[in-house]
C-alpha cells in the first residue's frame, strides 16, 4: 500500500480556506492571510518558522522569494492596512507552542483593544 504524503501548507490552506478564512474576506484580513501563507511555505522549505521581530521576518521571506510584491512593505517591515508594521512573535514569546501569532493592531494602532486583526497558528500548544 502506497502512503501519500500530506504537507503542512495543505493542510494549513484546507483549514484556512474552510474555518477560517470566510467569504468574502475583508481587504484587512486578505494581506494578513497571504502573509501567512508565505510564513507556511518558509517553514516548510526550512523546517523552522522565520525569527521574529517583523523585519527579521520580512527579510528571511524576501531572501527566499516568498514575499509576495504587493504585500506593502516600509521601513523593512511588512504593513497592514493602515500603514503599521504587523505584530510577528514566535513561541517563546507567547503561549501557543511552536507556530506563531501574527495580527495587525487595528485601524487605531493600539495592541489588544479588541479591534486588532489576528491570524494565529498554533501546531504544538504548551501544556496540551
Amino acid at each position: 500500500m502506497r502512503h501519500k504524503s500530506i504537507s503542512v501548507m495543505s493542510i494549513l490552506f484546507a483549514v484556512v480556506s474552510c474555518h477560517v478564512y470566510p467569504e468574502p474576506v475583508s481587504p484587512m484580513e486578505e494581506p494578513l492571510y497571504r502573509l501567512g501563507f508565505a510564513i507556511e511555505r518558509y517553514r516548510e522549505m526550512t523546517g523552522r518558522y522565520p525569527e521574529a521581530p517583523n523585519a527579521v521576518m520580512t527579510a528571511s521571506l524576501k531572501e527566499r522569494g516568498l514575499l509576495s510584491a504587493d504585500l506593502p512593505v516600509a521601513g523593512g517591515e511588512v504593513r497592514d492596512a493602515w500603514g503599521r508594521a504587523y505584530v510577528y512573535k514566535r513561541p517563546a514569546e507567547t503561549r501557543f507552542g511552536r507556530g506563531y501569532l501574527l495580527y495587525s493592531t487595528g485601524p487605531d494602532g493600539i495592541d489588544q483593544n479588541g479591534d486588532d486583526v489576528i491570524l494565529r497558528v498554533n501546531i504544538d500548544p504548551i501544556g496540551g
